[in-house]
């Protein structure tokens, strides 16, 4: 199939096939490493968050499952509250463990006072 678009009165064609879907660009994967390495976590995790009343809900998804027990062993209910001191020192945070989808779920107990 053809698309012809119109603009600056110049026409251009581009080719493109309906039965072959375009692939999304190949995503880099850092391969953790013990030792002094250090990555920001968005490099290794998708981050959700969303709050209802005095709590927060904080999910992390690996962007590769062969990340999971790396990230399981260092995000742990006392890191998260340490990373987020300054939300109070009445916060909780308890974890919860996804292993069959590689994601971990925060909640932040009071967290929004």
């Amino acid at each position: 199939a053809v698309v012809s678009t119109q603009s600056t009165g110049k026409s251009t064609n581009t080719e493109f096939s309906p039965t072959q879907p375009q692939s999304p660009p190949e995503e880099t994967i850092p391969v953790v490493s013990e030792g002094n390495q250090s990555y920001r976590l968005e490099e290794l995790a998708y981050l959700r968050s969303g709050d209802k009343g005095n709590s927060a809900n904080l999910g992390i998804i690996c962007r590769d499952k062969s990340l999971y027990s790396a990230l399981d062993a260092r995000l742990t209910s006392a890191a998260v509250k340490d990373y987020l001191h300054h939300l109070g020192e009445d916060l909780e945070v308890t974890k919860y463990n996804l292993p069959g989808v590689g994601a971990f779920n925060f909640v932040l107990d009071n967290a929004l006072g």
